[in-house]
């Protein structure tokens, strides 16, 4: 079997996400020892470093932008499809949420969510509470390219990821459940300063029935409250790989993190 370059190693990995795009950071957690060493990548700690490595090897395949203390790769696309894509769920979802799954700024978004508005192509629905929120009204209008040309942030080393600590700090705890709230618990305990926790050590902690450990990895995940790495298995031992999570397209997920809300 052939080699994969480093273009085809980075298209796989970037597919199987929901969406075009991950942290440069996760890209090369997700590859695994063997694949970073294959790449060159072994000794690259740092987000700029990574990049650094990389890049020589994507021929310009890919976009890096940077979005406050997060570097992110993406394949290349029209950033206003991201947002409609964002947009295209029955469930209409708040502009603050849809740029924070984004890698795009909030003055970024805003101004796409704005020319949407305003030509149609979306539509504000106030909740009961007044909350607004924004979907799409299913009319296709014209892009204005030049709106929406932006300038990656300075391209200087970003500040450490933050902790998953932060990121749970930010969850309005008032929404979740008494077992959603025991979950996030355990991963704050767990999270010892760093942004990944390892889904076996979680599930020790927790103890809980496998089946109920895992309903609610994929319910926290649906909901967006969380995100699942692929699991480098050659740094772990049997048992640990055995307490990973297998989602549905059958990927042994390894590590959990807290997004940004």
């Amino acid at each position: 079997m052939p080699v994969k370059n480093a273009v085809e190693i980075v298209q796989e990995i970037i597919n199987m996400q929901k969406r075009p795009f991950m942290t440069v950071k996760n890209l090369a957690l997700v590859m695994g020892a063997q694949l970073r060493r294959q790449l060159g990548l072994e000794d690259c700690k740092t987000s700029a470093e990574i990049k650094r490595a990389l890049e020589p090897l994507l021929g310009g395949k890919f976009i890096f932008h940077k979005k406050g203390a997060f570097l992110y790769i993406l394949v290349p696309c029209d950033p206003v499809d991201l947002v409609r894509t964002e947009l295209s769920t029955e469930q209409p979802k708040g502009a603050a949420g849809i740029a924070s799954v984004l890698p795009y700024s909030k003055a970024d978004v805003s101004r796409i969510l704005n020319h949407l508005l305003d030509t149609g192509e979306a539509k504000l629905i106030l909740s009961e509470n007044l909350a607004t929120r924004i979907i799409a009204t299913g009319h296709k209008a014209a892009d204005t390219h030049e709106v929406y040309e932006f300038n990656s942030e300075s391209e200087s080393e970003p500040e450490p990821e933050s902790k998953a600590q932060q990121g749970l700090e930010q969850v309005q705890e008032s929404n979740l459940s008494f077992s959603q709230k025991k979950f996030i618990n355990a991963l704050r305990e767990l999270d010892n300063g760093n942004y990944f926790v390892k889904i076996f050590a979680l599930r020790q902690k927790l103890n809980w029935p496998r089946e109920v450990f895992d309903d609610m990895l994929r319910e926290l995940r649906d909901k967006e409250i969380i995100q699942m790495h692929i699991a480098d298995t050659t740094l772990m031992t049997p048992d640990e790989v055995n307490d990973c999570f297998i989602d549905e397209n059958n990927y042994r997920m390894g590590t959990v993190t807290l997004n940004a809300r």
